[in-house]
């Protein structure tokens, strides 16, 4: 039986080549570039020392997100971490049919309101901000987040919604939104 267990468990280089890509992009957009290329060598150190005794009680994926996101909140929490730019706009928050994507107002209206977006993300209390990447960037489900947080289900519906409740009222507060003359959903701060 143990035999075939190590079967179900992918090696060390295989898991490498799937999240090293995923898992430095998560952590650039929490706390930089510079800070997540260190942090995520330390994930895969991690994750390497602790490969054989993975039990299968969550997904590989749900397991590594979990170390990665454990070792951001320690780095975070020694105030070691200024992430002064936004690296979440490789992903858009605001999704548009394909052919949207053609015009170049378009492009750029939606940058700049996901650089916009993205500088409010960033002053959102941890737990919060890890939510909304989690679920905005990463496209995690409700049970990926609770185990990645190390929180019940219900909890991280609730952190979720929190958090979507604080970006909403600061982007209220600091934003007017607004259809510009191509009909593009725009922001400006106020």
């Amino acid at each position: 039986m143990e035999h075939q267990s190590q079967h179900l468990v992918p090696q060390f280089e295989e898991i490498y080549k799937s999240y090293y890509e995923r898992i430095r992009l998560y952590l650039a957009r929490t706390v930089g570039p510079i800070d997540a290329e260190d942090l995520a060598q330390e994930v895969f150190i991690k994750v390497s020392a602790s490969l054989d005794t993975f039990k299968g009680n969550s997904s590989i994926y749900t397991w590594i997100y979990r170390i990665a996101t454990n070792l951001m909140i320690d780095t975070m929490r020694k105030n070691t971490v200024s992430c002064d730019k936004c690296y979440l706009s490789d992903k858009v928050l605001f999704r548009k049919e394909e052919s949207d994507y053609c015009t170049d107002e378009f492009r750029i209206a939606q940058k700049e309101m996901n650089e916009c977006i993205c500088s409010y993300i960033k002053k959102l209390q941890p737990n919060y901000r890890i939510a909304i990447i989690l679920k905005e960037y990463e496209s995690a489900g409700i049970d990926e987040i609770a185990v990645i947080m190390n929180v019940t289900k219900g909890n991280a519906k609730k952190i979720l919604m929190r958090a979507r409740q604080k970006l909403r009222s600061i982007l209220l507060e600091q934003c007017s939104f607004y259809y510009n003359e191509q009909n593009i959903l725009a922001c400006e701060q106020k």
